[in-house]
């Protein structure tokens, strides 16, 4: 196939400044006529992402709100409700941010990720029995009843083990491993971002709210795992951290 003739995306020339090429770009895919109403609708896309997005990509709650509205929509929302109520929610998800900046030294690492997984699987597993109980009943009360257990699900996740998650790894890890360590981290979180709707859609229209296993699961076996293995490394050296591991490894 012949791809000479494609040209840079319209957004990334445009971040870059590139007023000319972007407006070149938009002709060649859009066409003439079109081109001035896309170029100012990629403007505008482009100074929303530079206003908004420090505050959802630190936040860390991008993952987690991919599922809110479809969620809420299978408790009795409609769309236009499930998606207004899931875009109000974030803001949940902000305020967990900033509690989780403060609690990070106050309560430690080790607290604040295993408390979180923990509470985390709680609110899972009451949302798979709230869906349990409306499938029966069919009551559209029970359906504020969910959204507010997807808040706070979002302000947990915000305020523990989201923003724990991008820098832990680089903590654990001496300083010639960190980089890829932080790589690894990184990685993993964009795969798990894109095997979960593969995995959770399927299950979910063949077994309904026992698909929320596929998230209790996980998160309560991390918390066993992290409880008998995360070292404490708020106020440690590298050195400290690296001497408790290995007596970890002595023991097993």
């Amino acid at each position: 196939m012949n791809i000479s003739w494609f040209r840079d995306s319209p957004v990334y020339l445009l971040r870059k400044g590139d007023d000319r090429n972007t407006y070149k770009s938009l002709t060649a895919y859009c066409g003439f006529d079109a081109a001035p109403y896309e170029m100012e609708r990629v403007a505008n896309e482009v100074k929303n992402y530079c206003t908004g997005g420090d505050v959802i990509w630190d936040s860390g709650i991008l993952a987690v709100s991919f599922f809110g509205t479809f969620l809420l929509q299978s408790i009795g929302f409609t769309e236009y409700t499930a998606s207004l109520a899931n875009c109000l929610s974030g803001l949940s998800g902000t305020l967990g941010a900033v509690v989780g900046t403060f609690a990070l030294d106050r309560l430690g690492r080790r607290l604040l990720v295993v408390g979180s997984l923990l509470l985390l699987a709680a609110v899972n597993t009451s949302m798979m029995l709230l869906v349990y109980y409306f499938n029966i009943t069919k009551e559209t009360w029970m359906g504020w009843g969910f959204l507010a257990l997807f808040i706070i699900f979002l302000f947990l996740f915000s305020a523990g083990i989201g923003p724990t998650a991008w820098f832990l790894g680089a903590e654990l890890s001496p300083a010639g491993c960190r980089a890829k360590m932080q790589s690894m981290s990184v990685s993993a979180q964009y795969l798990s971002c894109f095997l979960s709707p593969i995995i959770y859609y399927p299950l979910n229209a063949s077994i309904g709210p026992s698909s929320f296993l596929v998230f209790i699961i996980p998160l309560t076996l991390s918390a066993v795992y992290f409880h008998r293995y995360l070292p404490e490394t708020n106020g440690r050296t590298t050195e400290e951290i690296i001497a408790v591991l290995n007596q970890h490894e002595l023991k097993k």
